[in-house]
């Protein structure tokens, strides 16, 4: 399983937007937690703070990947950026639909991080989207490193 995951990311990912890195399966649970914590984070503020609160999903979502990312040591370079993270999610190596998100997740976040003059607020809806999405992502990642061995019971 190990083997298939790494050929489909690494042809996803055009050389140089990866790197192989020495990481170990705490460096992977590690990754996770943080992602959950910043998914907890993200529930507990949507309706006072509907933008961090989508930054924070998005966030948690972009971690979830570097997880597996982790737990297979590789890395997304400075040249794969963030757009590095949209091609792994449409690898193929998630089959939950929430992973189809993702892009306009990070579109959407590019457009409240960096608005223009005319940008629209995020609505509650919007939020609870990404937040639920990001909630089945998490689920299944964590699942991958279950098959990976990288987390202990």
């Amino acid at each position: 399983m190990k083997n298939s995951l790494l050929t489909q990311i690494t042809l996803a990912l055009p050389p140089g937007q990866y790197e192989r890195v020495q990481t170990g399966l705490a460096d992977a649970e590690n990754d996770l937690t943080n992602a959950r914590r910043h998914l907890e984070s993200a529930q507990t503020i949507a309706k006072l703070d509907p933008v961090g609160s989508y930054q924070l999903a998005y966030d948690a979502a972009r971690k979830s990947i570097q997880a597996v990312l982790t737990a297979l040591g590789l890395r997304i370079t400075s040249a794969g950026g963030h757009y590095g993270f949209v091609r792994v999610a449409e690898s193929g190596i998630f089959e939950a639909p929430a992973w189809r998100e993702f892009r306009t997740m990070r579109i959407v976040r590019n457009q409240v991080e960096y608005p223009e003059t005319s940008a629209p607020l995020l609505d509650e809806k919007t939020v609870r989207f990404a937040i639920e999405c990001d909630d089945y992502m998490q689920q299944e990642a964590t699942q991958l490193l279950d098959s990976l061995g990288s987390l202990h019971a």
